[in-house]
Parts: structure tokens; C-alpha cells; sequence
């Protein structure tokens, strides 16, 4: 296979993620809760929530570790990446989600790509952030653009004001060399 010949793989991570740890890296203020559960008026949709009743904004972190797979040749074109997340409200003020992406051999501190601010579009309403190939493999120095790459993915959840942010299913949409 080569090229656009290249079959497409999808890889989902569904929470708990294998390998994820919950983290208050890079924050100052973390109080509130953060679980997990499964929605049935979601078609049993896992997701883990961080909410917090503090008048100021608080946030925790879900950072997530994911192995490129063997096969891996190259990121799909479009929607390379992507990220289920659902806001109580639709102001980044009250709540939302951080997005970065790092690869753990390239630059530990620089961010391969980044969302920030996010926010359902609808009040309680899940979405998706899609992050395309050249977000992930700009051919610049830092990429995750190769199998055997260790991708660390931080979601990082704002709320304040007893509102929540959920995130959900990560998706991994690659071509297959073999």
C-alpha cells in the first residue's frame, strides 16, 4: 500500500483510557470533582466530568498516552485526530476544554498541536474537536508522524459555578501501511 492506496485504520480510545492518569499539572487552582460514568441517555456514552463549584474557573487534567500503531504510515487527511466533548454551558468563562498534544521523543514542552477554549456549541451537547494531518505532521521538527511515536494528549477541564465538562471517546484515524 502507498499513498492515498493506503487503507484507513481508526483506533478509538473509550474512557477510562488504558494508560491515562489524572493530573493537576500546570494547575493552580483544583478543587472540584472529577468521575467517571456512563450515559444512557447517550447510548451508554463513557466519559469522564469535572465540575466545580468555586466562583473562579478550576481545572484538572486527563493526560493520556497512546502508542502510534506498527502499521501506521500517515495520518488521515481530515479529522486525524478526534476528541468527544460535551459543555454544560457554551461560555469558555464557565467551562471548557484544553486540547494539547505532545510527542513524548520530539519536544516535551512544545505542543505538536493545540485547541484551547473549547465549548459545546449547544448547552449539554456533545461535539467533536477534529484536529487534521497537518496539525499532527506539518514537516517541521515537532510531529507525530511515525509508528512507534508515543503521542501525550492532555485534556485539560475548566468549570466553575457547578457546571461541568465531559469528554468522551478519542479517535486515532490513520492510513495503514500494511
Amino acid at each position: 500500500y502507498s499513498g492515498t492506496a493506503s487503507p484507513t485504520q481508526k483506533l478509538t480510545l473509550s474512557p477510562e483510557y488504558a494508560g491515562a492518569v489524572l493530573t493537576a499539572s500546570s494547575s493552580a487552582n483544583i478543587t472540584g470533582s472529577m468521575t467517571s460514568d456512563a450515559s444512557p441517555s447517550a447510548s451508554w456514552r463513557t466519559y469522564y466530568e469535572w465540575t466545580s463549584t468555586q466562583t473562579a474557573l478550576h481545572d484538572y487534567t486527563v493526560a493520556l498516552r497512546v502508542t502510534l500503531p506498527a502499521d501506521f504510515s500517515a495520518w488521515a487527511t481530515t479529522n486525524a485526530l478526534q476528541i468527544d466533548f460535551n459543555t454544560e454551558l457554551t461560555t469558555s468563562d464557565t467551562n471548557r476544554l484544553d486540547v494539547l498534544v505532545y510527542n513524548s521523543s520530539d519536544a516535551t514542552y512544545t505542543p505538536v498541536s493545540m485547541r484551547t477554549s473549547q465549548t459545546s456549541a449547544t448547552v449539554k451537547t456533545w461535539t467533536t474537536i477534529n484536529i487534521d494531518d497537518s496539525d499532527l505532521d506539518e514537516g517541521l521538527s515537532i510531529d507525530l508522524d511515525a509508528a512507534g511515536e508515543t503521542a501525550i494528549i492532555y485534556l485539560r477541564m475548566f468549570a466553575k459555578d457547578t457546571n461541568y465538562v465531559q469528554i468522551g471517546d478519542v479517535v486515532l484515524n490513520y492510513l495503514s501501511r500494511f
